[in-house]
């Protein structure tokens, strides 16, 4: 069964199903998509399913990173079967704040509230995503661990802020230092007390 065009909006999740209320609990989509479901029985009554969304220009925000997307595009496979858990192929392309545009790849597999996710974001060709704007969404998206104290950062290039004087490099205190900075450049770094990240 395949559906084109389908106007996604919270009127139409009234009316479905409580499985289909959660997805736009978890992701308020608004806007175009298209569906293509598959779905066969085996012989000892187990069952499987496939949907593949095709989002066309859609808009979403994931309900535990509240960052807005905008203009989402591409598609995800979502494979359902009787006795495995739900796994998700995700491969879409989305704009965010100042007309940048990301690309998000990887997979989702098993039940919320804790499933496996391996995703990738990325800019064209799989190299790194450029000109994110670090802006209040982003800031209020992040958990409240992130912003709770000041964060832990090492500048590797020189700072301008109002009076002129260069930031050096070293780890200090968001709260210590209350003054704007503007074109900075360089590579910022955040370092958690709790866990130490190492190289794969």
């Amino acid at each position: 069964m395949s559906i084109q065009g389908l106007l996604v909006t919270p009127e139409l999740f009234a009316r479905l199903p409580e499985s289909a209320k959660r997805v736009q609990q978890r992701f308020a989509p608004v806007g175009k998509m298209s569906l293509v479901f598959q779905y066969a029985k085996r012989a000892n009554n187990g069952w499987d399913a496939r949907l593949e969304t095709r989002p066309e220009d859609l808009a979403a925000r994931y309900h535990k990173f509240p960052y807005p997307m905008r203009k989402v595009r591409g598609r995800v496979v979502s494979d359902f079967a009787k006795d495995q858990p739900d796994r998700h192929i995700v491969d879409i392309n989305v704009e965010i704040n100042d007309g940048a545009r990301v690309n998000l790849r990887g997979t989702v597999a098993g039940a919320e509230p804790f499933p496996a996710v391996d995703l990738w974001i990325c800019g064209d060709g799989d190299q790194p995503a450029r000109n994110i704007p670090l802006d209040e969404d982003m800031i209020a998206a992040l958990p409240p661990r992130f912003s709770a104290t000041g964060p832990l950062v090492s500048f590797s290039r020189q700072c301008r802020h109002p009076r002129s004087h260069p930031s050096r490099r070293g780890q200090p205190n968001g709260h210590d230092i209350p003054r704007t900075l503007s074109q900075c450049r360089g590579v910022l770094r955040r370092f958690s007390r709790a866990a130490r990240w190492r190289r794969r």
